[in-house]
């Protein structure tokens, strides 16, 4: 199942201290707890079967490390609130949902990001892409281009999703240079970002599952 293939390729990509979860956004299955209820009181239908898939994908990957079912409520930033100790991230697309946790010895922040199979629109690649990602593409065949393009609006998120725990800052795709090697990469800041500096690189991987992709990135404290 594709469900089965997107969870191994998340563990070997975030290692075996991480809890995985994942879930579908399509579905009226998942119960909320009562503390989390208030977020999408007045969400449409769609936008309550994604925020309750989140929450059970968290919930589930919360037990792979160890935790009972626990409430994850919203924060006035939107972002979810873990339990003490605990770091996650939360990302969806219109089929599938997923959810990463780890205790905060592991990891000081982790970023998750899925991607379905829709190409991006070649008006938002000068939005994705710097100079620098413009100059590398052309060295990969036309082909194989758009994906790789999508990739790197993954990755950009995933490393997104990973600073702004520890920042609260909002950048965007401009703010990072992504260079891939196989199924890692590295991105860099060309600006500062809270304590992140210039020219600092944060870390991670990604992988093309079933024309998903799905990214991650791991940072420690600055």
């Amino acid at each position: 199942m594709k469900e089965d293939r997107v969870r191994l390729a998340l563990q070997e990509l975030f290692g075996p201290q991480v809890g995985i979860g994942v879930t579908d956004p399509r579905s009226d299955n998942y119960l909320l707890m009562d503390s989390e209820k208030e977020a999408v009181a007045r969400a449409v239908p769609k936008r309550l079967r994604e925020f309750s898939a989140g929450r059970a994908a968290g919930r589930e990957a919360l037990s792979e490390i160890g935790f009972r079912r626990s409430a994850i409520p919203r924060s006035r930033d939107r972002t979810p609130v873990w339990p003490a100790g605990i770091v996650g991230s939360i990302s969806h697309c219109d089929s599938l949902c997923l959810a990463a946790v780890c205790h905060i010895k592991t990891w000081r922040s982790i970023g998750l990001d899925i991607e379905g199979d829709a190409p991006l629109q070649k008006e938002a690649w000068p939005i994705i892409l710097t100079q620098q990602e413009e100059q590398d593409l052309k060295k990969i065949p036309r082909w194989r281009r758009a994906r790789r393009i999508k990739a790197l609006f993954s990755i950009k998120e995933a490393v997104y999703k990973a600073q702004y725990p520890l920042t609260g800052e909002i950048c965007d795709f401009h703010t990072l240079n992504v260079t891939i090697d196989g199924n890692r990469f590295e991105a860099t800041f060309l600006q500062d970002v809270g304590s992140f500096q210039t020219g600092f690189v944060a870390t991670g991987g990604f992988a093309e599952v079933d024309r998903y992709v799905v990214s991650c990135c791991m940072m420690e404290d600055r």
